[in-house]
């Protein structure tokens, strides 16, 4: 997936860099009235665009799930938003891949669901992704709306989902907290009014 995520890249540098050669010489070579070309050339540039990665944060992975996520969302919330402006992956990230796909994965699924109810409420939803380095810690923190709802059962760590088949869901946050732990990090919740916080420290460094 890096190698293919690496190599669109290039393909798409390229390709802008050739497209503005082309318009340079139709500009210089053609008539004014004659459109055709310049309009094929406009179209050509708009599907090279379109090979842009919706997210870019400098991990392969990341933007892999992240547009993944968010594409599969806005079938059923068109207008949701998604704000990753802050959500930045170190190069020297230890963590592995698969560890860093359960964690976002588990997140932004539990997100999406709490921005389906919170739609109801006719209010227009949004998820927040950032992250930072404190230390040898990574932060991970994703902000989204919700209805004001959680359910609480004894004395649980984590809210329980509200779907009906609790057994089979609501495992996502236990799944996060059991990778967490082998980087010496912690996984912490809050609500703000109708925003949950979710908050997912790791350890950067060799154990």
């Amino acid at each position: 997936m890096e190698r293919v995520y690496a190599n669109m890249r290039s393909v798409r540098h390229d390709m802008k860099n050739q497209l503005a050669v082309l318009a340079r010489l139709v500009d210089q070579n053609m008539k004014k009235e004659d459109d055709e070309i310049r309009e094929y050339l406009a179209e050509m540039e708009l599907t090279v665009r379109g090979l842009d990665f919706h997210f870019q944060t400098g991990s392969a992975i990341a933007d892999t799930i992240l547009s993944m996520k968010y594409h599969e969302a806005v079938r059923q919330m068109p207008e949701l938003t998604m704000d990753i402006e802050q959500l930045i992956f170190p190069q020297n990230l230890r963590i592995q891949n698969y560890d860093l796909t359960v964690i976002l994965c588990n997140a932004i699924d539990n997100a999406v669901e709490a921005c389906v109810r919170y739609k109801c409420l006719r209010e227009h939803p949004w998820i927040k992704i950032s992250s930072m380095e404190r230390g040898k810690m990574f932060i991970l923190e994703v902000r989204n709306c919700f209805d004001g709802q959680l359910r609480l059962k004894n004395k649980r760590e984590f809210p329980q989902t509200v779907k009906e088949d609790r057994e089979a869901h609501g495992m996502g946050l236990y799944n996060i907290k059991t990778v967490v732990q082998k980087y010496e990090g912690a996984v912490d919740w809050k609500t703000e009014d109708k925003t949950f916080i979710l908050t997912v420290m790791l350890k950067n460094a060799k154990s």
